[in-house]
């Protein structure tokens, strides 16, 4: 499997055929992409600009429904893409809660860690 380094994107989610994109938030200094095809060493990147300034979007995980969902620590949601770049966001009501990981649980709902020291739970719906 290659990897590909890849420039600061701050603010932005990003999306990659054929790969996944794996990022280091604290600062989104740098992205590193895993490429399934090693055929294609640069592969194809398309970034899509998110509507909050400093959302920081941290873990991407496929939910039920097929789109991605995303934690956006500086500001406080949980975001949804769809492949096609539509984004919805939730808020999440406690303040500077900073949501960092996020994965779907066996009752098909979104969890997501709070660094303020909670577990939240989204039913998507």
């Amino acid at each position: 499997m290659s990897h590909a380094q890849l420039p600061a994107a701050e603010g932005r989610a990003l999306m990659m055929r054929n790969g996944y994109i794996s990022i280091n938030a604290n600062h989104v200094e740098s992205f590193q992409a895993a490429l399934n095809d090693p055929a294609n060493q640069q592969g194809h990147i398309t970034e899509f600009p998110l509507s909050r300034p400093g959302a920081r979007p941290h873990v991407i995980v496929t939910g039920p429904d097929g789109a991605l969902w995303f934690t956006q620590w500086g500001s406080n949601h949980i975001g949804r893409m769809t492949t096609k770049g539509a984004v919805t966001e939730y808020a999440i009501p406690t303040a500077q809660a900073e949501p960092h990981g996020i994965a779907v649980g066996p009752d098909g709902a979104l969890w997501f860690a709070e660094e303020a020291g909670q577990i939240g739970h989204l039913v998507p719906g």
